[in-house]
């Protein structure tokens, strides 16, 4: 498969995983709705951060065109330029703490030197970035909730779903990895 129609291919399934995301939040978390857009748990938010750390600069893509995709249609916001910033910011945020971890950390794409310290602590680190980024373009675009609570309640959430969907996914290649080392008894 050649490199770009691979790029292409991770771009459209961070894209899809996002949004799939939203829907079982939707589903599972809908009661812990803080405001519009700003939840108690955000399981997309571990999407936006599992899609960066896997695939870098295509997940990143991906995770703004889902975001695109869910701010267009599934968000009544009559104002574009709103839509593309807040996606900007959800595809930013997790890359820009994963640009500040591998520095220090040379993260793995297969996330095994993820160790649990670490994890917790990118978990962490996205949230607050993403909470604080988001929060400054409400404020600066006059958005009527951009206040500590709420970018309290979303660091919480974003936090809570990173971890979630991030452990998930940790322990899911953990086991992956052991049924493959395992000899085949005929």
């Amino acid at each position: 498969m050649s490199q770009i129609v691979l790029q292409l291919f991770v771009i459209a399934l961070s894209s899809v995983l996002f949004l799939f995301l939203l829907q079982v939040n939707g589903w599972l978390f809908n009661q812990f709705e803080w405001i519009a857009g700003v939840n108690w748990v955000y399981l997309p938010a571990g999407a936006r951060l599992l899609c960066v750390l896997l695939f870098r600069t295509p997940g990143a893509i991906g995770i703004g065109l889902g975001s695109w995709l869910a701010g267009s249609y599934y968000t009544v916001h009559p104002d574009p330029i709103y839509t593309a910033i807040v996606s900007f910011l959800s595809a930013f945020s997790p890359y820009l703490v994963y640009l500040s971890l591998n520095n220090r950390h040379n993260l793995s794409a297969s996330l095994s030197n993820l160790t649990p310290k670490l994890l917790v602590q990118c978990c962490f680190l996205f949230a607050m970035a993403s909470a604080c980024l988001h929060h400054v373009w409400f404020a600066f675009y006059g958005h009527a909730d951009a206040s500590w609570q709420s970018l309290l309640v979303m660091a919480t959430g974003d936090f809570i779903g990173a971890i979630l969907l991030l452990y998930f996914v940790k322990i899911l290649l953990a086991v992956l990895r052991k049924s493959a080392l395992k000899p085949k008894r005929n």
